[in-house]
């Protein structure tokens, strides 16, 4: 990702070298690869080089100096002096862990550094500083609960592993002692796992509804579990989930005309089902084209937006020449205050339709308005209203292996992703802070149902935490972004069958709609599969042409050139292009790690195909 201006916080220690001394006790400092003119106390020499607490942001930056004022102060001097400053002891992980602090030229905050000692105290741990250092670096707060939470996730554990054992043992308590709340658990548990790969049969058929929830008592979750993030930060991170859920790589042509009653039929029939999986089924056999348009014109923009729009376009009718210069100025300034939906708009509509779409509303042209109504107004009749996503797509990924056969991997994916997202619960804090965990109608997210257990103190407590600080560590890690690059970190449990975590990376510049572009892009799939081991599949795409890089420790170009043909027309069919597809070992690993036990199986089958 390129790389941020400096910006400075009131209460960040930095440090910085003197460059050029101004009047008025100001100098121009270089901290790290950035300069930036400062209000110092006192007065200083150009060469000098300190460690700085931010005190005051507003106008010009106010720095005072922690380290005392030596020409040349060597760094093991200034790591003292801050451990002093701090009020710490001079232990040798503390001066480690601040040496590489001020080496790399970090920038953490005062609290930051104080929190991070503290988690240091008695340990030299190689481990622990390498996870707080990485934190520091992507501005994530130093708690206790952010740092249990990171060290889970990067741990060699599998949540889908500690899930599959966590619904082993509610699955064996004897019939009729599992509570409503285990039962939710354990049906959830059951549809985010394989219960094939895990239990190694298949399910029991014992079906929870998932339109029942738990409400949760508020009182008690506040005070038994700290809310990780500030109100701002869970709000950044609940609209970042909406664009995210828009964010796969789709046809650039738009989606085809579908008339609004069919797919209506068909989503009205997820909204309705109860939980009965055979009638749901039924009601979805041979619609596997449908689930697809209707994934493909989801616009994952909020459900208010959607609302006006309707009105608006449903407004400019014939009837009323008067009525209808008037919405269609609402319209026309919607689009104008709101250009993010304007662009999704116009990706997700047919092809024919896009240049009218735009030329209406940079000519404001209410006599073309008519040509783009029929397409406009299907669009927005096929979006799946935000209060049934979660129940949907839950419902979608709960279709057995033999209904997902029917499916193509990509609607697949597509359908694991969202549900993953929407209902694994990685905005339930701002969700609980809204108050809208307690609204019925809501399908009870698996870190609700995690939280509830485990503040109700549940035989394994331990284990549940280690899955909750596993999804909170997703929380950390989720998006970061700037104004103009947005990185992608996910690790979906249990996907497409597969008993270990697959992670996926992805990152790119922003389109105009605050999403992914998908025509300039960098994907990656890190699996853990049982033939051919640990695999990364990386993807760079530069003006929809693809490059594939396959990472395994032994060499599979023999096998996987067999599928370039194929991969080269599914590309093609999705208006990509193919240029190469090759082979590299991994960079950094020790031939102790390498099992040679498989070197001689053949590569006749493949673990997954993607």
């Amino acid at each position: 990702m390129k790389e941020d201006a400096l910006s400075l916080r009131a209460g960040q220690v930095v440090r910085g070298e003197i460059r050029q001394i101004y009047p008025n006790q100001t100098a121009l400092i270089q901290i790290g690869r950035h300069q930036i003119t400062a209000q110092l106390e006192t007065n200083l020499e150009v060469g000098q080089s300190f460690v700085f607490e931010v005190q005051a942001t507003e106008g010009l930056p106010e720095l005072k100096i922690i380290t005392a004022v030596h020409s040349k102060q060597a760094l093991a001097e200034q790591v003292a002096q801050l451990l002093e400053y701090l009020g710490e002891k001079q232990s040798k992980g503390a001066q480690q862990f601040l040496n590489q602090v001020l080496r790399e030229e970090l920038t953490p905050s005062f609290s930051d550094l104080k929190q991070a000692l503290a988690l240091l105290k008695g340990q030299n741990d190689t481990e622990i500083q390498t996870i707080l250092l990485s934190m520091i670096k992507d501005q994530i707060p130093i708690t206790h609960e952010a740092f249990a939470a990171i060290r889970t996730l990067e741990s060699k554990q599998s949540v889908q592993q500690d899930m599959g054992m966590l619904a082993k043992e509610l699955a064996e308590k004897p019939a009729g002692h599992l509570s409503e709340l285990e039962q939710q658990l354990l049906g959830r548990i059951q549809k985010v796992v394989s219960s094939a790969t895990v239990f190694g049969q298949q399910d029991s058929g014992q079906q929870v509804n998932p339109s029942e929830v738990i409400v949760p008592e508020f009182h008690k979750l506040h005070s038994s579990s700290s809310i990780l993030f500030s109100t701002v930060t869970n709000r950044f991170l609940s609209e970042a989930i909406v664009n995210l859920l828009g964010a796969l790589p789709e046809q650039r042509s738009g989606s085809s005309v579908v008339t609004t009653n069919t797919l209506n039929n068909l989503l009205n029939s997820l909204v309705s089902n109860q939980g009965d999986l055979s009638q749901l089924s039924h009601d979805l056999k041979g619609k596997g084209p449908l689930i697809e348009q209707l994934l493909t014109d989801q616009l994952s923009i909020p459900q208010r937006q959607l609302n006006q729009l309707t009105r608006f376009v449903e407004g400019i009718t014939t009837v009323s020449l008067k009525e209808s210069q008037s919405n269609f100025v609402k319209l026309s300034n919607f689009f104008s205050e709101n250009p993010i939906a304007f662009a999704k708009i116009n990706d997700k509509l047919p092809d024919y339709a896009q240049v009218e779409f735009i030329k209406v509303f940079e000519e404001r042209s209410i006599e073309q308005f008519s040509t783009i109504k029929a397409p406009l107004l299907s669009l927005l009749d096929n979006q799946i209203p935000h209060a049934d996503q979660a129940k949907v797509f839950h419902l979608l990924n709960q279709l057995t292996d033999g209904d997902r056969q029917a499916l193509s991997i990509k609607q697949q994916f597509i359908i694991g992703f969202k549900d993953y997202l929407i209902n694994s619960g990685l905005d339930y804090e701002y969700q609980l802070s809204q108050g809208r965990e307690g609204d019925e109608q809501q399908l009870a997210s698996l870190k609700q149902l995690l939280m509830e257990s485990y503040t109700n103190q549940q035989p394994n407590n331990q284990l549940l935490k280690t899955i909750i600080d596993s999804i909170t560590g997703q929380q950390l890690y989720l998006i970061r972004e700037d104004q103009n690059y947005i990185h992608v970190m996910l690790q979906l449990p249990g996907f497409l069958n597969q008993e270990q975590n697959i992670k996926i990376e992805m990152q790119s510049q922003k389109k105009e709609s605050n999403q992914l572009d998908s025509d300039f892009c960098r994907i990656a799939f890190y699996l853990d599969l049982e033939r051919i081991g640990t695999t990364v599949l990386d993807m760079h795409i530069q003006n929809r042409i693809v490059n594939v890089t396959v990472y395994n420790k032994e060499d599979l170009s023999p096998f996987f050139m067999q599928y370039k043909t194929e991969l080269k027309a599914g590309l093609k069919a999705l208006q990509y292009e193919l240029s190469a597809v090759s082979y590299r070992p991994f960079a950094t690993e020790s031939t102790n790690d390498v099992a040679n036990e498989k070197n001689s199986e053949s590569h006749n089958e493949w673990d997954l195909k993607i």
